[in-house]
């Protein structure tokens, strides 16, 4: 079957490519976005002031240094019209952004979780986003909503599969439920994803070129793996479930039904159940638990180990509320990875904790990303 591109889908198209061309590079001339879209004087020009016209765009003069000649004018995002929404939804807690088109963060909610059931988390989600869009109201237009997501996510079709509740889970469609009730773009991931996103845009701010290859490992009550080959993300990573991955043959039933898996010895609520207390009192009682914790970590670091032989990371990052709660948890991990030798000649590979990484801020950012490669104007 052949598809014929109409006027209009070219507008679109090109529209779209200006958008993400700014994007990309934080700020563009009208002559380097022709020069490196292909789209002619006219197109550019037109579509430009049609953008700024609505807000997506701000024009200023260019003061860059070691320009000569007469001063041009640069396009770049406006902050302070379009925002997107991004909501973290997890058992560790709900939180919710709104960020701004340039990227920088206006409002934060935080919420305790306390869903017991599908319908109060999906409750809770929804009323999350009201607020933050309670606070948006009159200020500002919401160009997207992003749901980082925990579990197993179907980010195609923005479909949770399964998220870590007791029982009554079955896949709830949370783009389609947001589009309906808020009229915006919604897209929704998982929520390790989401983290690694938002990780490389702080990298890439603070060293000035984007990362390369990254892994990022979230460790709290489950343990959830994202990575990054080429700058990109990889999209079907989080189908090899490293908490399910076998740490121990015929070891200790896991929650998801299996034995042995990584999760029931080497994350929070694993250790929890192990030790027959709260996590809170197995770190208050550091001495009499640490054969537990170590062997979750040591655990863990071959996991890592098996992983990174795979994908070969220059950099993995580790969050998660187990790092947040317990100082010497990284110090133990590298510790046993590092006993691994690299015999091939490739450099070490650098582990480190970030206790900030934002979900929320990555789905944001995914969110909007896409609905500019969708916008209708």
């Amino acid at each position: 079957m052949k598809i014929y591109l109409t006027q209009e889908n070219l507008k679109q198209n090109s529209i779209s490519d200006i958008l993400e061309y700014v994007m990309a590079g934080g700020g563009a001339t009208r002559r380097e976005i022709q020069r490196e879209t292909g789209f002619s004087w006219g197109t550019v020009s037109e579509n430009a002031a049609e953008l700024i016209s609505r807000g997506y765009l701000l024009e200023e003069k260019d003061v860059s240094k070691g320009k000569a000649g007469r001063t041009g004018y640069i396009l770049k995002l406006n902050g302070e019209q379009i925002v997107s929404i991004g909501i973290d939804i997890n058992k560790i807690g709900m939180s919710a952004v709104v960020m701004s088109f340039d990227r920088e963060i206006r409002h934060r909610i935080f919420r305790e979780f306390t869903a017991q059931n599908k319908d109060e988390v999906i409750e809770s989600a929804l009323s999350l986003c009201d607020e933050a869009l309670e606070f948006c109201k009159d200020k500002y237009k919401v160009l997207s909503i992003g749901l980082a997501v925990q579990g197993s996510v179907d980010n195609k079709n923005g479909v949770s599969l399964r998220f870590p509740i007791k029982s009554g889970w079955s896949a709830v469609n949370f783009k389609e439920l947001f589009e309906q009730k808020y009229g915006v773009f919604t897209y929704v991931d998982h929520d390790p994803k989401c983290m690694l996103l938002a990780k490389a845009f702080d990298l890439k701010k603070e060293e000035g070129n984007a990362p390369k290859n990254l892994m990022l490992i979230r460790v709290d009550k489950g343990i959830g793996m994202s990575v990054m080959l080429d700058s990109r993300i990889c999209e079907d990573v989080d189908k090899m479930e490293l908490a399910h991955t076998l740490a121990v043959y015929n070891g200790l039933k896991c929650s998801c039904g299996r034995k042995g898996c990584l999760e029931a010895y080497s994350s929070i609520s694993g250790i929890s159940a192990r030790c027959g207390v709260s996590f809170e009192k197995v770190l208050k009682n550091r001495e009499r638990y640490v054969t537990i914790l170590e062997e979750g970590a040591r655990l863990l670091a071959v996991a890592l180990h098996n992983a990174a032989m795979l994908f070969y990371p220059d950099k993995i990052i580790l969050t998660g509320d187990y790092i947040n709660r317990d100082d010497s948890f990284l110090e133990t991990l590298k510790k046993y990875f590092y006993e691994f030798d690299y015999i091939d000649g490739r450099k070490k590979i650098e582990i480190c904790a970030d206790k900030n990484i934002s979900a929320a801020f990555g789905a944001a950012l995914k969110s909007q990303t896409e609905a500019v490669k969708n916008l209708q104007i």
